[in-house]
């Protein structure tokens, strides 16, 4: 699939030292991240536990607190019962604790040998509730010392018990209503933890996956590097292959046009000497002609070695095609249908027309030739915008280009020849039947013409 442009040039080899694959400091990135990120994840979660743990021993106090008011009523209650089990002294003890506990939420300080509240409530409500709570405390104390004195005398129903009973539920109702609002404030601090935890973490992930992504970007542009360069290095080894061999044939070809120049001049000189003679004239004008047609192979050698003298000018490429309609037609034979495509506003070419059509036929010739038994061959025109990837692939510059496409369905090109039929006198025919100069010559007019010539081909297809 030929594609000829105008003013296309080989791209400059890439360098090498372009994301140089032996940098180290993407895995050193990555490496700092991750440590760094589990720093921050380790530091986020202690802060959140501390947190969470900062404010159970206020919900503790308070628990404890409503335990040992009930424990005091119950205990103040069977000795006024006449009980003779309940000790006087864990009444007392377990309001002094209480004290204790109410104490340690509004102030700070040890609940019990293994809880110790370091900051006490900061929140104005909830301060002002505890420090409600401390004072319901102190009149259930001075409640429960009148009732110890008086005795069975404050029995049911006496003011005294009435009294008793009011300021032992409001303690129960509001430390629930303070152990309430300090456990949610726990789950909301925990809560706040977790969602802080889990956003760093989601950053920690975005973060090693843009990383990684990075280092797969930067490892597939230095595959493309490499394979681009490989790909100049081998069109860099073409070029010289068809430079040295360019250079033999247009030296035999120049030799070969002086002598052939001299056989014209000198069968012109007999035609015009022996003009009367016509067997004679008609032997001079068959050398002519033979020389007429060395004359042709020796233009193919001149520009295979591109020291043939080509007059560029612009050229309607569709306009060429249909030329050579007829042509074609005859050149494929009654097996091979042609078909022809020819794409509306096409742009012109700068190149040698002769050229052009030579191109053409060599490449109408090898599909013919690849179906044997008959086929099909598509000829097509298009315009073509290749970008830089696509350029660099082929060896060309960006830009604008017009392809000339020629299809078959002939038995294809096996993957070990694929890449050398370009090459000068490489053919698989038989000894006699190619020169294999046929596409090495393409090869040359169309890199002439500042394009390139793509190959795809699978066998059987």
């Amino acid at each position: 699939m030929p594609i000829v442009g105008i003013g296309g040039r080989p791209p400059e080899a890439p360098s090498p030292d372009e994301d140089h694959p032996g940098s180290l400091w993407q895995p050193a990135v990555v490496l700092i991240l991750g440590l760094l990120s589990t720093a921050i994840l380790w530091w986020i979660g202690q802060v959140a536990e501390k947190r969470s743990v900062r404010e159970l021993p206020q919900e503790y106090a308070v628990r404890a607190l409503r335990v040992d008011v009930a424990n005091a009523h119950l205990w103040l209650e069977e000795f006024l019962a006449g009980d003779p089990t309940v000790e006087v002294q864990r009444i007392w003890d377990g309001i002094d604790h209480s004290f204790r506990m109410v104490d340690a939420v509004i102030h700070g300080g040890r609940v019990s040998d293994r809880w110790v509240v370091e900051e006490p409530v900061e929140a104005p409500e909830l301060r002002r509730q505890a420090q409600h709570l401390r004072g319901l405390l102190v009149d259930f104390r001075g409640i429960s010392l009148e009732r110890f004195r008086v005795g069975e005398s404050a029995g049911i129903g006496s003011a005294s018990d009435q009294r008793y009973d009011q300021v032992f539920n409001e303690i129960l109702d509001l430390s629930e209503a303070l152990t309430e609002e300090l456990g949610l404030r726990v789950d909301r601090s925990q809560a706040q933890g977790r969602l802080v935890f889990r956003s760093v973490l989601l950053v920690w992930v975005l973060a090693v996956v843009l990383a990684v992504f990075e280092m797969w970007r930067r490892e597939r542009r230095r595959m493309q590097t490499a394979a681009a360069l490989r790909r100049s290095e081998e069109q860099l080894r073409q070029s010289q292959k068809m430079e040295a061999l360019g250079r033999l044939a247009g030296g035999f070809a120049h030799d070969i046009n002086n002598y052939l120049a001299a056989i014209t001049g000198s069968s012109e000189i007999v035609k015009l000497r022996y003009k009367d003679d016509e067997a004679l004239t008609s032997r001079m004008d068959t050398i002519n002609d033979t020389v007429q047609r060395a004359s042709s192979l020796i233009k193919r050698l001149l520009a295979f070695g591109r020291r043939q003298t080509t007059s560029l000018e612009k050229l309607d490429l569709n306009a060429r095609v249909r030329s050579m309609g007829s042509m074609m037609r005859r050149l494929m034979g009654e097996d091979v249908h042609l078909e022809v495509a020819l794409s509306g506003d096409l742009a012109l070419i700068e190149g040698d027309p002769s050229q052009l059509e030579q191109v053409l036929v060599n490449l109408l010739v090898n599909s013919r030739e690849a179906m044997p038994t008959g086929g099909t061959v598509r000829v097509e025109t298009a315009n073509r915008e290749l970008r830089d990837h696509q350029a660099r692939a082929q060896g060309l510059s960006s830009g604008h280009y017009v392809e000339l496409a020629v299809t078959d369905t002939g038995r294809g090109i096996p993957p070990e020849f694929r890449d050398k039929i370009f090459e000068p006198f490489f053919t698989t025919k038989e000894v006699g039947e190619g020169s294999g100069l046929g596409l090495a010559t393409i090869y040359g007019i169309v890199q002439q013409f500042g394009g390139a010539i793509v190959v795809e081909s699978e066998v059987d297809e």
